[in-house]
């Protein structure tokens, strides 16, 4: 960070300051918004964890007590458990997926967002004023034509 805030300065004298505080800021605000979502993500990940290992128990116990379940008619109970788990899961997994994916938007959002400030900044600095009779774009007349 050090390094490209030091290039930007020396390189463009008249508005390096400017762009490296976008630079910096840009930096510090994409670290931030990941950090955040990535130990979001962690934490559904490990709830997913905890989820699968509940599943395998459940199979574990479901097998070793199926004579006890049927004989007291408690398939329905079981089948209910079983499915809260199922429910369980995908929603989590689902959660960690929208996750993943508004932690990419965000990121390219914000890369973007800032690189269309930066481009604006430095083509505003090279506008002439509104008083001056030049224009910034050529005459029809002195484009190169495409027919000869």
């Amino acid at each position: 960070m050090g390094l490209s805030a030091t290039v930007l300065t020396r390189r463009f004298p008249s508005v390096g300051r400017a762009l490296t505080y976008v630079t910096l800021g840009t930096f510090t605000i994409y670290f931030a918004w990941t950090a955040l979502l990535v130990e979001w993500r962690i934490q559904l990940r490990a709830r997913l964890n905890a989820l699968d290992s509940a599943k395998g128990a459940y199979f574990v116990d479901s097998l070793a007590g199926q004579e006890a379940i049927k004989l007291y008619g408690n398939e329905a109970a079981e089948e209910q458990r079983f499915d809260g788990i199922l429910r369980s899961i995908a929603a989590t997994s689902l959660r960690s997926a929208l996750v993943g994916s508004l932690l990419n938007a965000g990121q390219a959002r914000l890369l973007s967002s800032r690189l269309a400030v930066s481009t604006i900044y430095l083509f505003a600095l090279k506008l002439p004023s509104t008083s001056s009779s030049t224009s910034i774009h050529p005459p029809i007349h002195d484009l190169p034509s495409s027919r000869r």
